[in-house]
């Protein structure tokens, strides 16, 4: 698979980066590399592998939820830079 110049700067366009024309042939370059390497991959026999979740062995190490005493309001409180009675206070971020 071979990759264009305009291939490159339809991506930066999409990705919102500012390429210089200098570096749209070094990117250019790099890509083709990166999907001939790529190519070569599916080269390899995968008939008889079964598909993976993910390539590390993975174990949770779940513990038995614990009900526990939660710390006083006012001491949750204490430290806020403001706060009313029962709840902290914060700056509107949403319109």
């Amino acid at each position: 698979m071979s990759i264009k110049t305009s291939d490159i700067q339809h991506i930066a366009d999409l990705a919102r980066l500012k390429i210089e024309p200098n570096e749209i042939e070094t990117f250019t370059s790099q890509f083709s590399e990166i999907l001939a390497y790529m190519e070569t991959l599916s080269e390899v026999d995968t008939e008889n592998i079964p598909p993976m979740s993910h390539p590390g062995k993975m174990v949770n190490a779940f513990r038995e939820d614990k009900e526990l005493e939660s710390i006083p309001l006012d001491e949750a409180l204490s430290n806020a830079p403001a706060c009313d009675e029962y709840s902290f206070i914060v700056p509107k971020v949403v319109g």
